[in-house]
């Protein structure tokens, strides 16, 4: 393999990766867990009571700011990111319109975490594009 398919196959590779990264940044400010309350057994009886429960998300957006490292590394490397459907990519942050999802909140000590749900962003995304090569 000569140098330029060597470095062509390595911003494919890199562009893969900083797509999944990017795309797990929503869910890594979500969690979920099969149990409500602690899993220690002092905590086994007693199951803590949502303060709060919204069922149906709708409206707004999810808004993630780009660090200025990861962009300077896609600069690089030659990508540039872009979107994909509905989202946008302004002042440096990716939008996200919120299409779904659900969220419970349980008082702050009575749950671990207290906070649990997923937001949804169906019809939108994220692309990384190298030349003539875009990765949605």
């Amino acid at each position: 393999m000569d140098r330029t398919s060597s470095i062509t196959a390595s911003k494919k590779m890199f562009a893969g990766i900083a797509l999944a990264a990017v795309a797990a940044l929503p869910l890594a400010a979500c969690s979920s867990s099969d149990s409500a309350g602690s899993s220690s057994s002092e905590n086994k009886t007693s199951v803590a009571k949502p303060v709060a429960r919204i069922n149906a998300l709708s409206g707004d957006s999810t808004a993630i700011a780009l660090d200025t490292g990861f962009t300077d590394a896609l600069g690089t490397l030659g990508l540039e990111p872009g979107v994909v459907g509905d989202a946008e990519l302004t002042d440096g942050s990716l939008i996200f319109p919120i299409t779904g999802g659900n969220v419970t909140y349980f008082k702050p000590g009575t749950a671990k975490p207290y906070v649990i749900g997923q937001i949804q962003h169906e019809g939108s995304g994220l692309s990384l594009k190298a030349g003539d090569t875009t990765v949605s």
